[in-house]
């Protein structure tokens, strides 16, 4: 009996024995991985090349833990990034995001969110990279690294310029300008203040500003020796200079550039505007050399749309206007063509996405408020019906005036046999008057065209209005008023100058009704800039031509 229970002693401690033994094994191997990771995470910023050598090497196989496997995930995809490996697979990160969301500190909770934008940004999913930015952008407050949160914000601007958003990229540049500043790290703010003389340079109200944000990072550049932010800088001055007509200025520099850089990595914008401006030298050897480079290393639309318009300049210099005329309709082709495809991806619907997201997020607090949002809507049913109440005052106020409106031309009408002239005049002014609401809303939305915020859905409604002045049938009343209140000059115009197309007639009716230089375009799509340079050539060749009633037909388009 003593010795069986002699035996089961000796199997329970040697039991006993083996899982102390595996305890303090697997506590060693977890505390080599951390030490592993701890050497990764030092090594990351000054070589994350060895960064990324140690955590390849880890064996990931050894009953890693939750928080391990995360701070590995993170660490992971943190040092591809920084070892220029564009990731795009968003598996990995998405279970490091959903651990920290839970645990972790905020710095943890910020770099989760920031690398999973930066591989949805590789992945070309701008709205999905946009949300992790945001999320992440209300952490900055809770921790202290300006480096990382200067990085977000150059991870911000770089989105905001995929939607043609210079303005918040413009913004979010010189935020990241200030945190590298604070974080003593000039490299990083030079090519921020690089990146900001772009935006200025891309922003037509703070254009001006360009030349000497550049020059300054030039100046900076050469000081540290940093020859690649240099060349960014100088070939960036040159496609100002080309740009903003100041060839002699673009001629200097350009010779520089040639005797200090090389050219294997420029892109298309660079090699486009050196061909023009070799063109305005009167190298036309070198300039054709370098369009044909251009159009090689074109990416984008808006590539492709300079390419166009500067070969258009160039084709206007050898006096080749067809061609240039041709082009330039190419290139406006495009352009719309790439303003619908932005406006197929507004910012809003990324944000309004993000809003439903956090709404499932917070649904158990709906209970808590409900009182607060019974009163709310409440508060905003009252506002409604007084809102509704202004308006039917607004609308019976506005047909009283345009009753009144309606005896005044009636009035003017009967005592036009009176004083035929003073009348005749009179009519004409309330007959342009008219029209004012139109000018409004064209100028309304020739300024809002571009812009992919809330306004889109009164640009989408304004649009429709105006859009019904395109339509034959109103046209053809618009002629007829046009000939009630203008002394038949389009009925004279029509007989008198045979010569002219239909689109020729249809601007002058236009022009004759007193429509702005802005809503014409509009209703022509075309530029501002072609109606008035068609409205010009018109004239000329109406006075060539010199018909009977030339008084007429230039009185009303003075």
């Amino acid at each position: 009996m003593y010795v069986k229970y002699n035996m089961i002693m000796r199997k329970i401690c040697a039991l006993i024995l083996v899982l102390f033994a595996t305890v303090i094994i697997s506590s060693c191997e977890n505390a080599k991985i951390n030490e592993q990771m701890d050497n990764a995470e030092r090594l990351m910023n000054e070589k994350p090349d060895s960064a990324l050598i140690i955590l390849k090497s880890l064996d990931k196989n050894k009953g890693l833990n939750d928080s391990q496997n995360a701070r590995y995930a993170l660490l992971y995809s943190q040092a591809l990034d920084k070892n220029y490996i564009d990731e795009t697979n968003d598996s990995l990160i998405n279970i490091v995001v959903e651990y920290y969301s839970e645990n972790g500190t905020a710095k943890e909770k910020f770099l989760s969110l920031y690398y999973q934008g930066r591989i949805y940004y590789n992945a070309y999913d701008y709205a999905k990279s946009i949300v992790a930015y945001t999320k992440a952008e209300q952490l900055i407050e809770e921790f202290e690294d300006d480096f990382i949160k200067g990085l977000l914000y150059n991870q911000l601007a770089y989105v905001y310029e995929q939607y043609n958003d210079y303005h918040k990229a413009l913004d979010a540049y010189k935020s990241a300008y200030s945190y590298f500043d604070k974080a003593q790290k000039n490299k990083h703010k030079n090519y921020s203040k690089y990146c900001i003389g772009a935006m200025l340079r891309s922003s037509s109200d703070k254009y001006k500003d360009a030349e000497n944000t550049l020059i300054e990072t030039l100046q900076s550049a050469i000081e540290e020796g940093d020859s690649v932010l240099r060349s960014s800088c100088m070939s960036e001055l040159i496609v100002h200079y080309v740009e903003s007509g100041q060839f002699e200025k673009a001629t200097s520099l350009y010779e520089k550039y040639k005797s200090d850089n090389s050219f294997n990595a420029l892109y298309s914008k660079f090699y486009s505007s050196i061909s023009l401006l070799l063109a305005h030298n009167n190298n036309d050897e070198e300039s054709e050399i370098f369009q044909r480079i251009a159009s090689q290393k074109a990416r984008t639309k808006g590539d492709s749309i300079l390419i166009l318009t500067n070969a258009a300049k160039i084709c206007e210099l050898r006096g080749e206007f067809q061609q240039a005329y041709s082009l330039l309709s190419n290139a406006k082709s495009i352009e719309v063509k790439n303003i619908r495809k932005q406006l197929e991806h507004p910012i809003l619907t990324i944000q309004k996405e993000y809003l439903e997201k956090e709404l499932e997020f917070n649904k158990y607090k709906q209970t808590v408020q409900f009182q607060k949002s019974v009163l709310i809507i409440v508060l905003i049913f009252l506002l409604a019906i007084t809102i509704v109440i202004y308006l039917r005052y607004l609308i019976k106020t506005r047909e009283h005036m345009i009753s009144e409106y309606a005896d005044v031309i009636s009035e003017l009408r009967q005592t036009q046999q009176e004083n035929k002239t003073i009348v005749s005049e009179l009519l004409q002014n309330l007959f342009k008057d008219q029209f004012k609401f139109l000018n409004s809303i064209g100028e309304t939305i020739f300024n809002q065209a571009n812009d992919s915020k809330g306004q889109k859905i009164v640009y989408n409604e304004m649009k429709l209005i105006v859009g019904r002045f395109k339509g034959k049938k109103t046209i053809q009343e618009l002629e007829v008023l046009v000939n009630t209140y203008c002394d038949n000059v389009m009925e004279i115009l029509r007989a008198e100058v045979p010569q002219l197309h239909e689109e020729d007639y249809r601007q002058l009716c236009y022009h004759y009704a007193g429509f702005s230089g802005k809503l014409i375009s509009l209703l022509l799509e075309k530029s501002q800039s072609n109606v008035y340079l068609r409205k010009s050539r018109l004239k000329e060749k109406i006075i060539q031509i010199n018909p009977k009633n030339i008084d007429v037909i230039l009185r009303y388009l003075s």
